[in-house]
């Protein structure tokens, strides 16, 4: 073998090794390069779950505080119904008055009419 085709081969086995090592380095660049990207999706979603955690813990506060509670209401109910005039009649004399001035409204009914007045 001549020296001159021994350089070569040595030429061409130091490139495909430089090359070989270049491809792996550039493997790496890109493994690093997706590991980060991955790590910060990961950090991202973290985020996410604690502003959801967050979210819902608020609204099962504000849920709570708006619960409904129901209240049996007896006492006006007795009183109404003990009333003298209601053993004959339908309406009292207070009930009366209400219902002409319903009758006797002209005005829209979709806007609210002035409070009732007090006995």
């Amino acid at each position: 073998m001549s020296p001159l085709s021994l350089y070569v081969a040595i030429a061409l086995i130091a490139s495909a090794l430089g090359g070989a090592g270049a491809w792996k380095v550039q493997g790496w660049r890109y493994e690093a390069k997706d590991k980060a990207r991955i790590e910060a999706q990961i950090e991202l979603s973290k985020n996410d779950r604690k502003v959801a955690q967050t979210a819902s813990e608020g609204f099962e506060h504000d849920r709570n505080k708006a619960n409904i509670k129901y209240r049996t209401i007896i006492q006006e109910v007795d009183r109404v119904v003990e009333r003298p005039a209601y053993s004959q009649l339908c309406l009292d004399d207070d009930g009366l008055r209400l219902l002409r001035s319903a009758i006797r409204s002209t005005g829209d009914p979709g806007q609210p009419e002035s409070p009732v007045p007090g006995p």
